[in-house]
């Protein structure tokens, strides 16, 4: 008590912490806010200008209507105890475990479908060179990199394993995203929405959104 130190070691020496191996039910559902800063930092977003409100203008989704669009904004949680109740316990196998998933209380059906449709969005019109002409001059995402790599998709898919998913791509994942992948062509617009349709596939899958 009062050991700062003591306190440090404990969690970076935690059994869960260090160890590879994961009680079947060991995992989370990342919040929304996370989706999206782990987006733009992923893919070194570039501001654009500011908004009427003094926010950088990411247009889609838009950060003055971020909760209605993802039932979660930075700063305005409606009480001190989050956005949602710790206790919370979704029907189905998680409650018949006894368990419980507290983000998954705003995990609505609305919200689901609402913020993988604004982060598709951001990924495949809000990026550098993109051929859509828009006026609020947006922030915009960089994948370069992952263009230069969709040549080769297992080079690409080995890459956004690391950087979306910390090595944890499922085999069955990989095999979709392999398959799709190959059908798109191989020329410069091809390899384009091959980078983009990977990004947006990963981060709308299981293996994405539970983190473990």
């Amino acid at each position: 008590r009062g050991d700062l130190k003591s306190v440090v070691r404990q969690i970076l020496l935690d059994e869960e912490a260090r160890s590879e191996t994961r009680a079947p039910h060991f995992g989370k559902l990342r919040e929304p806010v996370m989706r999206l800063s782990h987006l733009w930092r992923a893919f070194k977003i570039t501001p654009g200008k500011h908004s009427d409100h003094g926010e950088y203008n990411t247009y889609s989704p838009s950060l003055d209507n971020l909760d209605a669009i993802t039932g979660q904004a930075v700063l305005r949680s409606p009480s001190v105890f989050n956005f949602y109740q710790p206790s919370h316990s979704p029907l189905g196998p998680v409650q018949s475990a006894g368990l419980v998933a507290p983000v998954f209380q705003i995990f609505t059906e609305t919200n689901m479908l609402s913020t993988a449709t604004r982060i598709n969005s951001q990924i495949h019109r809000h990026y550098a060179n993109t051929p859509y002409e828009i006026e609020l001059n947006p922030s915009y995402l960089e994948f370069s990199v992952e263009t230069k790599l969709a040549e080769d998709v297992d080079a690409l898919l080995d890459h956004l394993d690391i950087i979306l998913l910390s090595g944890s791509m499922s085999k069955a994942l990989r095999s979709v995203l392999t398959t799709h992948l190959n059908k798109l062509p191989n020329d410069a617009a091809g390899l384009d929405e091959r980078a983009r349709d990977a990004i947006s596939l990963i981060m709308a899958s299981p293996d994405y959104l539970v983190q473990k």
